[in-house]
């Protein structure tokens, strides 16, 4: 379907084509004749301007040959700068479009920049009988012109980098599309990714569009990153969130009446002059406050880096464990030589287990994986071809090793775009020599973090058949689920990272970009005329600080959307849109004020105080797979003086509570000896910052802040608590509650623990007191 005839595309011109200036200039009879639309059909061009034909430069989204019309250029040029092309398909197949015709030392030709062509676009002379289709083999542009009255045909592969100062018709387009894309981002997200693509392609590598080329990777960040479901968590206060948004609220009121005065052309130019004087020193108002909001974002920045590098040390150790488990499971394979029917089976249960290493290493940043995975999964296919009874069964699992693969690939490299954007948003220049930054689409092609889970059902059900064989399976699946766990775990805290990284970045954009355009805005302002070039590059400079004002409003509104539905484990009423006005934006202070009081009813039962008891202890374990469990922390805990562990959501000892949160965390460790006896045990408790929780059969996924606690006892006597693992009454509001499912890392710190020794370490026993609803069962 062409992109004319889509719904979605016909809605945001009609919504956006009036609402956002410079969009839109007709000049029929200048010459060069310029015409600037988001739709230009070339029949209508042609129609419109006089003849004899004068050199024609268009800018566009897209641009339609209709094929009724195909006048020649003759002596002069036709330029076209259109993300998309559509050719209507003809009778003719082999028809012309463009006739170049030449004379004398005047030469006609033909120069097209864009993404892509719907149909054939043939270019053809009236002296020879060569013609030239361009519609493939495009890079960024194609020129065709007369050679000895013989059509020739060159790559672009940059636009010209005048094309991108302030003022010029491409720049002034690109501008407008780019409000566009901001403004559309979450009501059509369809629409606003393969413009920000096409800004993106345009302007990389370029020096004087380098603002348009970081604006756009920003929004890319965040359209990939949009469906997650991974949410970042700042601390929730009302009070800090209102006063941060009723700031910038006022001074936004104040810009928006001043700007829509601005642009209404029934007002004189001292009237319209002083509207934007007014708005200079109205955008100045905010940079106190804008740093603010940088400062903030720059925290939760720091903070999802931390959960990120702590979600990899937790998978890292995960990995490791695995290997040894695949080695002691090849060792417990050595007995199924003799059984060739079960040989297709042994290759898929490697192939799975090689999957899980690679895929690992390839989430941490070791690409040179990426082919191992890959090979892994041609193996896992290959095996499941050969087994008869499960290999439907099976399939899902190679589809899932697919997806995994896809996700964590997309992940990295929306990773490494947003460390490299956010070094260059905090240098002392945008231009930059990045290249074009790969930020997968993953909205249209979304793959969930339930893969995960996916992948341990499937690896479950092709294990389980074998238990009775080889005993080791067992250990296997066991070691397979947290690895999976983990792996989620690091995917999401870099889902967090991203998002966190991608606010920032677009706070730094926002504040370099108007810093440097401040002096432009105001000549334009100063020297403001009737003519409308120059009236309609103020006034996207003005609708583009508009933008801005909106960016710093969204950012507490989100920031406090986040907050709430950690909070309440539900959506909140406030819902942050480039589309408001700032009137609108306004009625989301009343809301916020109100949402609290229904979220508090909404608890029912209210939250209570539950005691929950975990002892890693092999001795008193209810199952083998339980004792190994234990019997695997307790031995890191003698080697390595820490020991980690995942709380996921299926532990049946928190089956029958929703939203849980930890108040409280205590650990002690029995076997523990000390050289003196009034020497007393340091525990330091952490999470890795990846939350997870559920309310009503629905689950949550977040990334905050670590929780780090320390807990100390006296060596002789574990009920005379000396520093207990909670918050200070004082303090206790102003400090994230996390919930029980996360990893926990438990440390032994040397430093700490003078004289003690861990070597008869025989059980570790946690304690959680936490707040609680209570199921109705």
């Amino acid at each position: 379907m062409t992109i004319t005839k889509d719904k979605d595309w016909k809605q945001v011109i009609q919504k956006f084509q009036d609402e956002i200036p410079s969009i839109t200039s007709l000049d029929y009879n200048s010459s060069p004749c310029i015409i600037r639309s988001f739709f230009v059909d070339i029949d209508d061009v042609f129609n419109n301007i006089p003849f004899p034909y004068p050199d024609i430069r268009i800018y566009a989204d897209v641009v339609r040959f209709s094929g009724k019309r195909h006048p020649p250029l003759e002596n002069n040029s036709l330029f076209i700068f259109a993300r998309q092309v559509e050719v209507e398909a003809h009778q003719f197949k082999e028809k012309i479009h463009i006739w170049l015709v030449s004379e004398n030392t005047k030469n006609a030709n033909f120069e097209l920049y864009t993404s892509k062509i719907l149909g054939k676009l043939r270019v053809g002379t009236q002296l020879s009988t060569i013609t030239v289709d361009v519609s493939d083999s495009i890079d960024i542009g194609t020129k065709v012109y007369l050679k000895n009255d013989t059509p020739i045909k060159e790559k672009i592969s940059k636009v010209d980098e005048n094309e991108l100062d302030l003022g010029q018709d491409m720049r002034m387009f690109l501008g407008a599309t780019f409000q566009i894309a901001s403004i559309s981002l979450n009501s059509f997200p369809n629409i606003a990714f393969p413009l920000l693509t096409w800004i993106q392609k345009v302007t990389a590598s370029t020096i004087k569009g380098s603002d348009l080329y970081n604006q756009s990777s920003a929004l890319l960040i965040y359209l990939a990153n949009n469906n997650s479901g991974v949410i970042f968590v700042p601390f929730l206060s009302r009070k800090i969130y209102i006063e941060s948004f009723e700031s910038f609220l006022k001074i936004s009121k104040k810009y928006e009446t001043e700007y829509y005065r601005f642009i209404d052309k029934t007002e004189t130019i001292n009237d319209r002059r002083n509207s934007g004087k007014l708005m200079i020193q109205y955008y100045e108002d905010v940079s106190s406050a804008n740093k603010k909001l940088i400062s903030q974002a720059e925290n939760d920045y720091k903070a999802a880096q931390i959960a990120c590098d702590n979600a990899e040390v937790l998978l890292v150790i995960q990995m490791n464990k695995l290997r040894i488990v695949n080695e002691n499971f090849r060792m417990e394979l050595i007995k199924w030589e003799i059984v060739k029917s079960l040989e297709a089976t042994k290759e898929l249960c490697f192939a799975v287990l090689e999957f899980a290493d690679a895929v690992a290493q390839l989430s941490i940043g070791n690409i040179t994986k990426a082919p191992q995975t890959g090979d892994a999964i041609v193996k896992a296919a290959d095996a499941v071809s050969k087994i008869e009874k499960i290999g439907n069964k099976m399939k899902k699992l190679v589809e899932v090793m697919n997806n995994l693969q896809k996700m964590v690939d997309n992940l990295s490299k929306t990773y490494s775009a947003v460390e490299k954007l956010i070094t260059t948003t905090k240098g002392p220049s945008l231009e930059n020599d990045l290249g074009l930054l790969e930020v997968n689409n993953r909205i249209l092609t979304k793959t969930s973090h339930e893969d995960w889970n996916i992948f341990v059902l499937e690896s479950k059900s092709l294990f389980q058949p074998i238990e009775s064989e080889v005993s080791y399976a067992k250990t296997v699946m066991s070691e397979i689920e947290k690895f999976a766990a983990y792996g989620s775990a690091y995917n999401a805290s870099k889902d967090g990272f991203i998002s966190a990284g991608r606010a920032l970045i677009e706070l730094n954009l926002n504040q370099k970009i108007s810093q440097n355009q401040v002096k432009n805005w105001q000549n334009y302002i100063d020297n403001l005329s009737r003519e409308n070039k120059d009236y309609q590059l103020a006034a996207q400079m003005c609708f583009n600080r508009l933008l801005d004002l909106k960016r710093c409003l969204l950012l507490p509104l989100l920031n406090y959307v986040h907050a709430y539905e950690y909070w309440a484990l539900s959506s909140s009423d406030v819902s942050p849109s480039m589309n408001k006005n700032i009137s609108q934006f306004s009625e989301d202070l009343t809301k916020i004020n109100e949402e609290f009081k229904g979220a508090l009813t909404s608890f029912s039962p209210p939250p209570q105080t539950v005691k929950f008891k975990i002892n890693f202890d092999p001795n008193k374990s209810e199952s083998p797979e339980e004792a190994h469990n234990a019997n695997l922390l307790l031995s890191q805990m003698k080697e390595k003086n820490f020991a980690v562990f995942n709380i996921d959501l299926k532990n049946e000892l928190f089956k029958n509570y929703d939203r849980i949160r930890v108040k409280t965390i205590r650990c002690y460790l029995k076997g523990v000896r000390a050289s003196n006896i009034n020497d007393k045990i340091t525990i330091q408790i952490s999470t890795s910052g990846v939350y997870y929780d559920k309310r009503k059969n629905n689950i949550y996924k977040f990334l905050s802040d670590q929780l780090l606690r320390e807990f100390s006892y006296e060596a002789n006597n574990n009920k005379n608590i000396i520093t207990d693992g909670k918050i200070d009454e004082d303090f206790k509001d102003y400090y994230f509650q996390p919930t029980v499912f996360t990893q926990w890392k438990i440390k032994v710190p040397e430093e700490k623990n003078k004289g003690v020794d861990l070597f008869n370490v025989n059980s570790i026993k946690l304690r959680f007191f936490c707040s609680a609803i209570p199921l109705q069962l």
